[in-house]
């Protein structure tokens, strides 16, 4: 109910799955932690919308709930949606951790990152640029989000109320290999 600084969780979900529709992916696959968490559920309201949108149902066997944001949760996600008798040709994951994870699942398997399985991530983590393949992944702009709530509790701290009650921050596509592109 107080000031606050937020990413925009919805469009960075939205940019990566639009990517992979952009680039023919029409089976898209979804790894994500429980919906119900505040900070998960603006991820997949743009993955649902987006697909949508551009007049694709969402196939439930095509989402996996994990536990958590971690790498061991992605790989377990992943090794579901490949287990499918029809795989996804692509992977959205709300996290880089979990595409990591993912992405060794798909290695795991013979498959490679995009010849057989394009992958997108969110959050631009130092590693996503490091993993064979990089990463496409859409960055949260995670330095100016503490900078802004920093600035904010400068001013309650002064007596002064913030100069906006809430911050929503955007989000962009950062292009790597991961998913396709050169």
């Amino acid at each position: 109910s107080g000031p606050g600084v937020e990413f925009d969780l919805t469009g960075a979900a939205l940019r990566a799955t639009r990517h992979l529709i952009e680039h023919g992916h029409r089976h898209i696959g979804f790894i994500t932690p429980p919906v119900k968490w505040h900070n998960v559920a603006p991820i997949a309201t743009g993955f649902n919308e987006t697909l949508g949108s551009e007049g694709l149902l969402q196939d439930p066997s095509l989402v996996a709930m994990v536990g958590d944001f971690s790498r061991a949760d992605g790989h377990e996600g992943a090794s579901r949606l490949l287990d499918l008798s029809e795989r996804p040709t692509a992977i959205v994951a709300a996290s880089d951790t979990m595409a990591i994870g993912a992405l060794q699942a798909i290695s795991a398997r013979g498959l490679r990152v995009p010849d057989d399985v394009a992958l997108v991530g969110i959050d631009d983590i130092d590693m996503a640029a490091v993993v064979t393949p990089p990463l496409t992944t859409v960055a949260l702009p995670a330095e100016e989000m503490g900078t802004r709530a920093m600035n904010m509790l400068r001013d309650l701290m002064d007596g002064r109320q913030p100069a906006a009650r809430r911050v929503v921050l955007d989000t962009h596509l950062i292009t790597r290999e991961s998913c396709g592109c050169p």
